[in-house]
């Protein structure tokens, strides 16, 4: 009887251990990026197109530090200096001036907050469907916050030995210059690198890293790389350039079609490749003068 009773614990003991929750594991993607393999990219490995949109001039009327933003087939340019925004159509065509900085609405769908940072402790973010995307230039977790505050993750880049620590940063209360020296040497001597502008589409997630290489008696020298990972293919582009020596502007806004920037006259050589322009392109590039307002550049995303 005793065997039989055993035999019977046994074989409840085994359901139960069957019948056990599996542990947790992530619900969010962790994004693997070897930060070490900066490589140089064939520009029609991403883009399929390089599209220019010449802006029309408003006589009496200069742009001397835009920032670009997009909303309903317009452009936007914020004149950080003259405080004033123009408005122009999808083809470049001028519609209108105002004193009134409307890209915090307008752009609220692209832009990021990284013009407006001032301490490293800053949340940087983008708006992708409907949500916000939230994370700090030391940190490798992307999150949302809800209404009360609360915090759910929702990726991760995995940089390997370069992942932060998540350990608390505190900094002394300290006058703003004093202060942001403190921290960016702090971020200096502590990561690997530093998260700037983000953004994400159907298919990729864009951020901007700044490559930190410590070296003796000079902490501040650094790399600036463009990442690229394709969630569809589960790889990515890292690169500081492209073969032909063209870099992307450091400032762009992305959808599911392009990325769009503004490349100036005197900053065009860095940028654009008249041979991979087609001839609409070229005749643009050719026309373009030293007093023309910034040109509108769309590198048209590659189809699979």
């Amino acid at each position: 009887m005793k065997i039989k009773w055993l035999v019977v614990c046994v074989l409840l003991l085994a359901g139960c251990r069957e019948k056990k929750a599996p542990l947790a594991e992530a619900v969010f993607p962790v994004y693997k990026v070897d930060l070490d393999k900066v490589d140089s990219v064939n520009m029609r490995d991403l883009f399929s197109a390089v599209e220019l949109i010449p802006l029309q001039k408003k006589a009496g009327y200069t742009i001397t530090s835009p920032q670009l933003g997009l909303y309903k087939g317009n452009y936007y340019l914020w004149d950080d200096t003259e405080k004033r925004m123009f408005c122009f159509g999808s083809s470049g065509n001028f519609k209108y001036v105002t004193k009134e900085d409307g890209l915090k609405s307008i752009n609220r769908n692209s832009a990021s907050h990284r013009s407006r940072r001032v301490s490293i402790m800053d949340q940087l973010g983008y708006r992708y469907q409907k949500k916000w995307y939230l994370y700090q230039t030391f940190r490798t977790e992307v999150y949302h916050l809800d209404k009360s505050g609360e915090k759910t993750t929702a990726y991760r880049w995995d940089f390997g030995k370069y992942n932060d620590k998540d350990t608390v940063v505190r900094f002394e209360k300290k006058p703003l210059d004093e202060l942001v020296e403190d921290q960016q040497q702090w971020l200096h001597e502590n990561s690997a690198f530093a998260l700037n502008e983000a953004k994400e589409n159907e298919r990729y997630v864009y951020v901007s890293v700044e490559r930190i290489y410590k070296r003796e008696h000079r902490w501040d020298f650094g790399q600036v790389v463009h990442l690229f990972y394709d969630k569809k293919r589960g790889d990515y582009k890292l690169f500081e350039h492209f073969e032909n020596g063209m870099y992307l502007p450091a400032e762009m806004r992305m959808d599911d079609t392009c990325m769009t920037a503004l490349v100036t006259y005197d900053t065009r050589h860095w940028f654009l490749d008249r041979e991979l322009l087609d001839k609409a392109g070229k005749k643009v590039y050719d026309g373009m003068k030293k007093e023309d307002y910034p040109l509108v550049v769309k590198y048209v995303f590659k189809k699979d």
